[in-house]
């Protein structure tokens, strides 16, 4: 194997692993993963948006909480598309999924949030 081959491999690399950690850097993201992986089917985009809701309600004090209209807006032309490209979730009729790939994604983020001593809540 050449030295430009592996050269390249690497990037190829190093380019999808920033692009999976792009997609995981959100903490909406990252959420939706947990969410769709606890679920046993497809979750319609509205239903997904209110579970959003309520655990964003959970986490902070905010004096304008989001709505389920605004959060299904910004998961359905912002969020649902980069997990999308990134292949770990897919849309069908049935609604939103997640990919073997999302499944083991979230499995690994959520057993590393698990280990933290703070019991994996942000700061």
């Amino acid at each position: 194997m050449s030295t430009e081959s592996t050269s390249e491999s690497l990037s190829a690399v190093d380019r999808s692993v920033d692009t999976l950690f792009d997609a995981l850097s959100d903490d909406r993201r990252r959420y939706v993963l947990t969410y769709l992986r606890e679920s046993e089917n497809a979750v319609r985009l509205d239903a997904l948006a209110e579970a959003v809701v309520a655990w964003e309600r959970g986490r902070t004090v905010e004096t304008r909480a989001p709505t389920p209209e605004n959060v299904a807006i910004s998961l359905h032309h912002r969020h649902l598309p980069k997990l999308e490209r990134t292949g770990l979730t897919e849309r069908t009729a049935d609604g939103v999924s997640l990919t073997e790939r999302g499944a083991s994604a979230a499995e690994s983020f959520s057993a590393a949030s698990a280990e933290r001593p703070d019991g994996g809540n942000s700061a």
